[in-house]
């Protein structure tokens, strides 16, 4: 495997442990909450807000692990009714969708990252928290998925059949 292949491969995985950490700690969090609440002791005023920024930057972080295992949701209804160079062409079609959309997200997610910058826009609620902090978050997993989705075009232009007969080739 090429160095650069192998970095980025880590990359993913780092991205995807990082967010099911970020999950698993929102679940611990809650419910440590939930406890201090119920027992009357008092509150994380701070939690619900670094919850929804966790939730925000953990979501984008892991979606392009989530499309290199193919672990999103797909329904292959259509492509499955298709013959194989129909499902070749609709996962390019799709997959072609999905780079715009990602390189779109690299774009804009710089734009307002920084624009927060520039502006200096801070969020106060219990925290005081950059705002561009957040948005960092965008382009880089936009990024991400692009280079995600460019590797599955070489990935069906290498083996002549899209995402789903892969799959089913190897017991999916």
């Amino acid at each position: 495997m090429h160095a650069s292949s192998w970095a980025y491969l880590k990359l993913l995985n780092l991205c995807g442990l990082l967010a099911g950490m970020a999950y698993g700690s929102m679940a611990l969090l809650v419910t440590i909450e939930v406890v201090i609440r119920n027992l009357g002791i008092g509150s994380l005023l701070w939690l619900s807000e670094v919850i929804e920024y966790t939730l925000f930057v953990a979501t984008f972080i892991a979606a392009p692990w989530v499309l290199n295992q193919a672990g999103h949701v797909r329904v292959d209804l259509l492509l499955l009714a298709l013959p194989s160079a129909g499902r070749r062409n609709l996962e390019f079609l799709v997959d072609s969708l999905g780079l715009v959309i990602s390189l779109f997200f690299v774009w804009y997610g710089v734009r307002v990252a920084l624009d927060a910058y520039d502006t200096n826009i801070v969020i106060y609620n219990q925290l005081a928290t950059p705002e561009w902090w957040l948005f960092l978050a965008v382009p880089f997993a936009g990024a991400l998925l692009a280079i995600e989705f460019v590797l599955r075009f070489r990935r069906t232009l290498a083996t002549g059949a899209p995402e789903i007969e892969r799959g089913l080739q190897d017991g999916f």
